[in-house]
């Protein structure tokens, strides 16, 4: 599901990881092979074959109506869950959010981390940045750091 976070060739997933690293860190980097991002050692890596894994310790749902609210619902009693829809104005993320904290936004820009972080005042557990450009990497990196309090 989210290949095209690594652009599907080696060198770019190097560059995806130099480009985390300039800004500022990832949490986890999402992939649908882990061992070429563990031979960097930067990094978790959530994949079938990752340090967390796909299905067992973080879920992906693919948000089309009621029945994919209730999924992801349901599989977030137990493990964060990465969402995605085509449509966040038919399923409200504020649904999923006001009734779990374990809730993750797939998103593709800084402008959509920033909705997905600040809605209901409380946001999302964390957002999935689905990009290959180094300068969405960057800039959404800055806005976390500048919304997320400190540690």
């Amino acid at each position: 599901m989210y290949e095209d976070v690594l652009g599907g060739c080696p060198h770019l997933r190097q560059g995806v990881c130099d480009d985390c690293d300039r800004a500022g860190g990832a949490d986890a980097l999402v992939a649908t092979e882990a061992a070429p991002l563990q031979a960097l050692g930067r990094v978790t890596v959530i994949a079938p074959d990752g340090d967390l894994i796909l299905g067992t310790d973080v879920h992906e749902v693919c948000i089309d109506g009621k029945e994919g609210e209730e999924k992801a619902l349901s599989l977030a009693q137990t493990a964060p869950v990465i969402v995605t829809t085509t449509d966040w104005s038919v399923i409200p993320l504020e649904n999923l959010v006001s009734q779990s904290d374990r809730i993750i936004a797939a998103v593709h820009s800084a402008a959509e981390a920033e909705t997905a972080l600040t809605v209901l005042e409380r946001g999302t557990a964390g957002i999935c940045l689905v990009t290959d450009d180094p300068a969405e990497i960057i800039a959404t990196a800055a806005l976390v750091r500048a919304i997320t309090p400190p540690v």
